[in-house]
């Protein structure tokens, strides 16, 4: 694509498609993830099984949620790593803290603006008989008496986001130069696979507390009682398992995010330097 577009909108729609490709891909683990979240007392595996056996492999796992989940990558993703090397390159210094810093800016901003898509995935996967994902904003903002009820639980939504674009990205960007400083690696598939799969891991790790709250807030149907709020939410899952109610749902999101984001910022790598002429991360 001719550079006649500017940089950070090349690089925005670079991580967006890139995000479109792969999400969509991994949806029925992200299904699964978030059903786990849900119910912590069935495993993965079972609510797999229910899933397949109530309406089959399509409509079970695989359609359940896929356009607000490619809506928010596309969206959120896209805003997420797209515009984080346009505020990388302006932090003040270039250590780890750094880049973590400014994936973590990166990511409450596509987090902030499109949280309405996770709302509406999170309730299309939840199970509520919705006809379509148009219809599903409508009830939830009707529901909520105002548009304003799609951005609920934006605030465990942004601080997982924020977690997990800074660790993600700030441990890709850093693990990169390491492999290229210390092995000779260079650019390509192969390096930004193992970059990717690291950086994967730990993002996943340190933001699953804040994904669960997100979910448990994002799925109750009315903003009453003790789990109204964010805070209030993480009590409450904390009062029923300690710290460990917080972790429900990590083996199909390590699942999901650790081969995602293996196969994700390749496929953004390379969108970058050959569709959108922007060059690697």
């Amino acid at each position: 694509m001719a550079p006649s577009m500017g940089r950070v909108p090349r690089e925005v729609l670079a991580a967006g498609l890139g995000a479109v490709c792969v999400d969509g891909l991994f949806n029925p683990l992200a299904v699964v993830m978030a059903r786990s979240q849900l119910e912590p007392g069935a495993s993965p595996a079972q609510i797999a099984r229910r899933s397949l056996g109530a309406a089959g492999l399509l409509r079970g796992l695989v359609l359940p949620g896929l356009l607000p989940m490619c809506l928010k990558g596309l969206c959120s993703s896209g805003c997420r790593v797209g515009l984080y090397p346009a505020i990388r390159d302006r932090m003040p210094g270039d250590g780890l803290l750094a880049r973590a810093c400014a994936g973590a800016t990166s990511g409450v901003i596509g987090v902030t603006v499109f949280s309405p898509f996770e709302m509406v995935r999170v309730r299309m996967v939840s199970g509520s008989p919705y006809p379509s994902t148009a219809a599903a904003f409508v009830a939830v903002a009707r529901e909520a008496g105002s548009p304003a009820g799609l951005w609920r639980g934006v605030g465990p939504h942004a601080a997982c986001s924020s977690l997990f674009s800074g660790v993600q990205l700030a441990s890709y960007d850093s693990a990169k130069r390491l492999l290229r400083r210390s092995r000779g690696a260079e650019e390509g598939p192969a390096l930004h696979m193992a970059a990717s799969f690291l950086s994967g891991l730990c993002a996943q790790v340190a933001s699953h507390p804040a994904a669960t709250v997100k979910t448990v807030l994002m799925d109750r149907r009315a903003a009453s009682g003790r789990g109204a709020g964010a805070v209030g939410t993480l009590l409450e899952l904390l009062s029923q398992g300690g710290v460990g109610r917080l972790y429900p749902g990590l083996l199909p999101a390590l699942a999901f995010k650790a081969p995602a984001a293996m196969v994700y910022m390749p496929v953004v790598e390379q969108f970058r330097a050959r569709v959108f002429c922007v060059g690697y991360l």
